[in-house]
């Protein structure tokens, strides 16, 4: 979520530049671990208006309410993502 839109990120991830440019596991487990949480405050602290500008593409709903609470992903681990049955 970013901010009150919903995103699919699956066909960007291994274009992303973070995952070509620098740390394949680390882009790749954060991406992972904010799924389905508003991480609004990550994004914007890491990524241009550019990216901002390519998020369209990826959008595949709204939320019926926004967020009005943590714009901060609490990121999980692999195992937690695991445990869940995201991975």
């Amino acid at each position: 979520l970013v901010p009150a839109q919903v995103y699919d990120m699956t066909a960007h991830v291994l274009n992303h530049e973070g995952w070509t440019a620098s740390g394949k596991i680390s882009t790749l487990l954060a991406i992972l671990g904010a799924m389905g949480q508003d991480c609004t405050d990550d994004f914007e602290e890491v990524h241009s208006t550019t990216a901002w500008a390519m998020l369209a593409a990826f959008q595949i709903g709204v939320l019926d309410k926004p967020n009005t609470g943590e714009r901060r992903a609490q990121i999980r681990s692999w195992e937690e993502l695991q445990g869940a049955g995201l991975v």
